[in-house]
């Protein structure tokens, strides 16, 4: 219960806007989903149905108590604290091997961290599956998407049977407003969604069970993060939805 038993804890009031504050704008309304598997609006979180990470990623140390519920939507902060960053993870306990899922997000104008929406698991072998919808704050025009099946270290990060990535980008987009990504998982296509609409897709589709995840994070080791940030950051999740 270390969620709802910290839930008074977790929206203290604001002082004037610091520029590292997160944006408060209001978070969207979730849309209507036909026949929904789950809709998690974030209004409290469940720890029958969630659980928060506690490993280490990148530059970051993923820890409980940088969650945080406010204004209607979950808060995944990452904060240097005592010489290290602290960051933030939530994933789904139940995992899944298709469907059509959705998240709204706003990553913060705070260049340096990466805010994530995805799907991971791994089987026996210790092979990952994993769908990627990654938000670099440092290049607020771009959505990075990917993909792995069966997919090992020894393979490397480059295209291949286990792998498939691509980067969409307009510059009429901001990440840094409110937009609403989608994953449409099947036996032989992975296609990703922007606002409703496609923008692309890949046939190296997951072949084992994956459960939904939500993260915010730094790195130094993947240049285009630009990472570690220069100030700490919030990334916003409004809510979370799978159709099957």
């Amino acid at each position: 219960m270390w969620l709802l038993l910290a839930l008074p804890l977790l929206a203290p009031p604001f002082g004037p806007r610091a520029p590292n504050a997160p944006r408060l704008d209001p978070a969207p309304t979730p849309g209507p989903v036909d026949e929904a598997a789950f809709v998690e609006v974030f209004d409290e979180i469940d720890p029958a149905l969630w659980q928060a990470g506690t490993w280490r990623l990148g530059l970051t140390q993923l820890g409980e108590e940088a969650l945080r519920l406010r204004a209607g939507a979950l808060e995944l902060h990452l904060q240097r604290r005592e010489g290290a960053w602290r960051g933030a993870e939530l994933f789904r306990l139940a995992s899944f091997t298709e469907g059509r899922f959705e998240a709204s997000l706003q990553v913060p104008d705070v260049p340096g961290s990466v805010c994530a929406f995805f799907l991971y698991g791994t089987d026996a072998e210790g092979l990952v599956d994993e769908i990627d919808v990654e938000l670099l704050s440092a290049r607020p025009q771009e959505v990075w998407f990917g993909t792995y099946a069966g997919w090992a270290p020894a393979d490397g990060y480059g295209e291949g049977p286990t792998r498939a990535s691509f980067v969409w980008s307009d510059p009429d987009f901001d990440h840094r407003d409110w937009h609403r990504y989608g994953i449409e998982w099947r036996a032989d296509r992975v296609a990703f969604f922007v606002d409703g609409v496609e923008v692309g897709a890949v046939t190296v589709s997951p072949r084992g069970e994956a459960a939904p995840r939500v993260n915010h994070w730094t790195t130094n080791t993947w240049g285009e993060v630009a990472g570690p940030p220069r100030a700490d950051a919030t990334c916003r999740v409004d809510d979370v939805v799978l159709a099957p």
